[in-house]
């Protein structure tokens, strides 16, 4: 069978679920990944993460800088973000060649995977509005914890209402699913057992990432990359998601409306210990 075509947008840099979600990608069989664009602060160091685990992991994908800034109207705080060596950029015109990469993409590949602030996605769907081509999944927003603001939603609430509300169908991997697959010591002992090249470099970028957040491991981005493969190991619940953009306290929070006929479906649920094995398999083996 002919892998599938895939599109991923990332914030890579900061947390290091990022990298694992990327090497999670390119360590799939059933996977090709044709293109992914950078987004949000220094998308140029972004896209060179990305060069670089792409050449380790074997594939050559067309490799964008996206959007340095976002379309919220408040000012985004970083200062929660560690490291946090990025400067932080209002909204700008998008550059052509990530519109163009991700128009294509939304036209030919099997999902786009957007897994930082959703403002290149947004773009791209105010550029072209959704015609009934593509699907995305997003890890993006929380519905269990009470007045929870996920960090995606956070930095701009303003390009995810844009997303949420343009009819594209997206699944949604919410921030409570990360911590209930956090890797654990005997895992990243694997990891760090294994000769392959993607998963050395990860190991490096892990032990990079410990000195400023030690020892936390919580796999949000890469269950993205495993709703994608292995659906059955999600509970969904198909609605309507939508963002708050009004009050000071609740600026940035997801909602989700149950509806048989709505766009989007949320994970409520992970078979946590078949979804982890199944991460850490793929980059080990």
């Amino acid at each position: 069978m002919k892998p599938l075509a895939v599109h991923l947008d990332t914030d890579i840099g900061d947390d290091i679920d990022d990298a694992f979600c990327l090497a999670l990608m390119l360590s799939s069989p059933e996977l090709t990944v044709t293109s992914v664009s950078t987004v949000f602060m220094n998308t140029a160091v972004r896209a060179d993460l990305v060069s670089e685990m792409c050449k380790v992991g074997g594939q050559s994908p067309v490799v964008v800088e996206g959007l340095q800034g976002v379309m919220a109207s408040r000012p985004v705080d970083v200062s929660t973000r560690k490291p946090n060596h990025l400067a932080s950029k209002t909204y700008e015109r998008p550059a052509a060649d990530v519109l163009k990469v991700l128009d294509h993409a939304r036209r030919v590949c099997e999902a786009v995977l957007t897994i930082g602030p959703m403002t290149d996605l947004a773009a791209s769907l105010l550029a072209r509005p959704y015609d009934g081509s593509g699907r995305a999944i997003a890890m993006a927003g929380e519905f269990q914890r009470s007045r929870h603001i996920e960090w995606n939603i956070r930095v701009d609430p303003e390009a995810a209402a844009v997303c949420f509300n343009s009819g594209l169908p997206i699944d949604l991997i919410p921030w409570s699913i990360g911590p209930a697959v956090k890797l654990r010591p005997q895992d990243v002992d694997r990891i760090r057992a294994s000769s392959k090249p993607i998963a050395k470099l990860l190991l490096n970028y892990l032990e990079q990432f410990w000195k400023h957040v030690p020892n936390k491991t919580n796999m949000y981005d890469p269950m993205t990359v495993v709703a994608l493969l292995r659906p059955d190991l999600f509970t969904w619940e198909r609605g309507r998601v939508t963002v708050e953009l009004r009050g000071d306290a609740t600026y940035g929070m997801t909602n989700f409306n149950h509806d048989e006929a709505g766009p989007h479906r949320v994970a409520m649920d992970v078979k946590a210990d078949e979804a982890r094995a199944f991460l850490v398999d793929r980059i080990c083996t």
